[in-house]
């Protein structure tokens, strides 16, 4: 990626000096990342200092948070095994796809409640929910039950993939020979809990798209349902 310079809008910085390229949209995007993963306070003010540039010169590369976001969310997509072509099997696909968002949202915790707080406009992220959307059309859904069947997706992988900042404990004092106490106990005797119940999950939702049942009973869904 280009580097950009570090300068203010005028092109010049504060004292006159010939502008330097230290900054680019990558470098300033693995920056934030690693102070938002740490666990820092952030702030477009506390990433300035940490790439050891004024505010103004961070804001002539990133507008504001919205646009770090999206910066940070290609990044992600950078580093994930995405299959470069759709597949034959819609189940397979979105099984990838979904899996990928997931291990970009395990992998950096700390991260979602940025990317919740911003619209999503980075084309490369917008690419692999497109690609999901017309695997579901493939399933058999319509337009509407996609759009149920993509929110139910990405919420569960973000769901699962918060919990990987979860603490051990997090269930609190659970009653001993209770049933809770007992399935807390079996869950944290096992290493990758998380991961197996991503994939039992997914592998539960998939079918249900794929049975149909996920759009049964009572629920309001559109004329063309998985499965007919």
């Amino acid at each position: 990626m280009t580097d950009l310079p570090e300068t203010a809008p005028s092109g010049r910085n504060a004292v006159g000096r010939p502008v330097v390229a230290v900054l680019s949209t990558e470098r300033i995007a693995e920056a934030a990342l690693e102070m938002i993963d740490g666990g820092r306070d952030f702030s477009m003010r506390s990433l300035a200092r940490s790439l050891g540039v004024s505010t103004p010169s961070l804001y002539y590369h990133v507008q504001n948070k919205n646009e770090l976001a999206n910066l940070i969310r290609n990044l992600l997509i950078s580093r994930q095994s995405i299959p470069p072509s759709p597949m034959e099997d819609w189940m397979e696909e979105v099984r990838a796809l979904v899996t990928s968002i997931w291990e970009a949202y395990s992998s950096h915790p700390r991260l979602v409640v940025l990317l919740m707080d911003s619209p999503l406009s980075s084309t490369a992220a917008t690419a692999i929910y497109d690609r999901i959307a017309k695997a579901l059309r493939k399933a058999g859904l319509d337009d509407y039950s996609t759009a149920i069947a993509l929110e139910v997706l990405d919420g569960f992988a973000l769901g699962n993939g918060l919990g990987h900042v979860r603490p051990a404990d997090s269930w609190g004092d659970t009653e001993p020979g209770s049933a809770l106490d007992d399935a807390v106990g079996a869950w944290n005797r096992r290493p990758g809990t998380m991961k197996v119940a991503f994939e039992v999950g997914l592998n539960a939702l998939l079918n249900q798209i794929k049975s149909g049942g996920m759009f049964s009973g009572d629920a309001p869904v559109g004329d063309a349902i998985a499965g007919k």
